[in-house]
């Protein structure tokens, strides 16, 4: 999302200023460990840092329209750089059966309305593929958002209230 066009000259409040900071700096860190890739292994951690500036520039955006931030949640199944999801879908994965997925607002009115929904893609072998339809391929990126294992959901349900209490988000954990 493009935050500077639209806050153009909105003088933000004290909490709009700290949620634009920690995107900023989210963003930063993400670019950090993006050049310091080693392995595909590593991808989570830009991953996470840009899972919080995201939600951060929600946030931010909220303020800025006078609306209550929204919810920690998971980003949308289908697009993540659409943000925080605002709610759940019923969606059949054709072959792999129906299940609820989280989904941003937008997703959620194409859903309503029988229309597809914009599902983030990746190339491979030059072609763009569904990112959820290219297996272990995506197993590192997609770590960053979903937990695969019980375990896993456990280490990252704690990671993220360890590191918004770091932050002082003093933000209830629901996840």
């Amino acid at each position: 999302m493009r935050l500077d066009a639209r806050l153009g000259d909105v003088d933000l409040d004290e909490d709009a200023r700290h949620d634009y900071r920690t995107a900023l700096e989210a963003y930063e860190r993400a670019l950090r460990a993006a050049d310091g890739l080693q392995s595909v292994d590593e991808l989570s951690r830009v991953v996470d840092a840009l899972t919080i500036g995201r939600y951060a520039l929600a946030c931010v955006v909220a303020r800025v329209e006078g609306t209550e931030p929204p919810a920690r949640r998971t980003p949308c199944f289908f697009n993540p750089q659409h943000g925080p999801a605002s709610t759940t879908v019923l969606w059949t994965r054709p072959g792999h059966g129906t299940r609820e997925v989280p989904v941003c607002t937008q997703d959620a009115a194409r859903h309503a309305a029988g229309e597809k929904p914009e599902v983030r893609t990746v190339k491979v072998d030059g072609r763009p593929l569904p990112y959820y339809e290219v297996g272990a391929l995506m197993r590192p990126y997609s770590r960053g958002y979903f937990p695969t294992t019980v375990t896993e959901a456990r280490r990252d349900a704690k990671a993220q209230a360890a590191l918004w209490d770091q932050q002082g988000g003093g933000m209830t954990h629901g996840f």
